[in-house]
């Protein structure tokens, strides 16, 4: 149930031609495709910007049109998380989801998502180790308990999930079924922002808003919730970065803007 999909290519694919990239471009998107038992895509939307939107629509139309070679031939439609182009250092995000989970999600029946997510988080899927672990962590579908929320976003977070990043970083600066590590979560939300996480851009402002662990740098936290702003491909999570960024602007001159703005487009993994 799982396929790992390398260097911007498709596995087993046909008709399909990878978008152009800019070769000084370091970023990559990641598109969740909604691919049928006979590999045509269905649908598709981004799931995590590249912090370019004309690069991401360009990514998206590119793929949209593939033909996904799958063996043994799937008997139902699934749900494909794809990272273009890939990054030499990890894996791309790339993993089958049962479209069954994503229709349990939307009508809310989350013990029937732990029950489905269950089998595909112990055979290694980092994706669903990730939901499982958020929602034991929530407590949908079953009692909340930190402790199996943490195995699990451990486990995929030391695949390098950067959603599992993010949540893990979150248990360790909260103290949730762990002691309270503030080092442990700076650490882990370094790895997620690196992959370019609009949850651990966020959370780092917070971090360096508060001094959560850290001296308070208000124009560091800026240049976060800069970053978070600029990854955002919903207009939810717009609000949220947006929100940050104007409560923030009332703490700091012109001066400190000018400087958080510069460091946020000089800004690297």
């Amino acid at each position: 149930d799982e396929t790992v999909l390398l260097k911007g290519t498709v596995s087993g694919s046909t008709n399909c031609e990878a978008p152009v990239w800019p070769a000084d471009n370091s970023s990559h998107v990641v598109l969740k495709l909604l691919v049928a038992a006979d590999g045509s895509v269905l649908k598709g939307e981004i799931a995590t910007s590249s912090g370019q939107p004309n690069l991401d629509q360009l990514a998206l139309e590119a793929y949209s049109r593939c033909h996904f070679g799958i063996d043994p031939i799937q008997k139902e439609s699934r749900f494909i998380f794809y990272s273009f182009p890939s990054q030499e250092k990890r894996p791309p995000d790339a993993a089958w989801i049962p479209e069954d989970i994503w229709n349990a999600e939307t009508r809310g029946d989350w013990p029937t998502v732990v029950k489905l997510l269950r089998p595909l988080a112990e055979g290694g899927n980092a994706k669903a180790q990730t939901d499982l672990g958020l929602e034991y962590k929530l407590g949908r579908g079953v009692p909340v308990d930190y402790a199996e929320a943490l195995k699990w976003l451990q486990m995929a977070a030391d695949q390098g999930n950067a959603d599992a990043q993010a949540l893990l970083a979150n248990m360790y600066r909260f103290g949730n079924g762990v002691p309270k590590n503030d080092a442990e979560g700076l650490r882990w939300l370094q790895k997620s922002a690196a992959q370019r996480n609009i949850g651990a851009f966020i959370n780092l402002g917070h971090v360096y808003r508060n001094g959560d662990g850290v001296p308070v740098d208000l124009v560091q936290a800026y240049m976060w919730y800069r970053l978070a702003s600029d990854v955002a491909n919903t207009p939810s999570a717009h609000q949220a970065a947006d929100r940050n960024l104007v409560n923030l602007a009332s703490k700091l001159t012109p001066q400190q803007i000018a400087e958080a703005e510069r460091r946020a487009r000089d800004w690297k993994p």
